[in-house]
């Protein structure tokens, strides 16, 4: 996610907020997971965003269930936002109009952040997000080499072409 002039963008400020209240654990560590966000705060919010970035919330038209906010090309909406129903099953959760179905929320975002499938793009993963298999003695110093391209540069250019 892009910062302006030194600041965070509002979808990274709002990673920064308590998340002890979520109980879900793969959830609250998900820092893309915003449950109480109403629709329209999303819209707002990722309009500001590059394609590809997301939030998932719980879906208030759909108890239960979740919604998937996505920045998309304008050739595939042309607000520029989609939003996905993303609903539990019995082994798991699905992507409403999709069969494939994953364990958790998590699965099914990290899937789709490297494969489209009905999605008009891949979602783009905060870089800042943490992962607690990964240690700071573990970073690898091609991430500060300004001339190493990073795979997800490479498939955010790929994704600007298609516009």
């Amino acid at each position: 996610m892009r910062k302006k002039k030194g600041k965070f963008t509002r979808l990274e400020s709002l990673m920064g907020l308590d998340r002890s209240h979520i109980e879900d654990e793969t959830l609250r560590n998900a820092l893309w997971y915003q449950a109480g966000i109403p629709r329209d705060v999303a819209l707002e919010i990722l309009s500001q965003e590059d394609i590809g970035s997301f939030i998932v919330r719980d879906s208030s038209t759909h108890p239960g269930c979740f919604a998937l906010s996505v920045r998309v090309p304008k050739f595939s909406n042309p607000s520029g936002i989609s939003h996905y129903l993303i609903m539990k099953t019995a082994d798991g959760v699905k992507l409403k109009g999709l069969d494939k179905e994953w364990s958790n929320v998590v699965s099914l975002v990290t899937h789709h952040s490297i494969m489209a499938e009905m999605l008009p793009c891949t979602l783009k993963v905060p870089r800042d997000t943490t992962n607690p298999a990964f240690k700071n003695c573990d970073k690898d110093d091609k991430e500060e080499d300004p001339d190493y391209q990073r795979l997800a540069d490479f498939s955010s250019m790929m994704e600007a072409l298609k516009e």
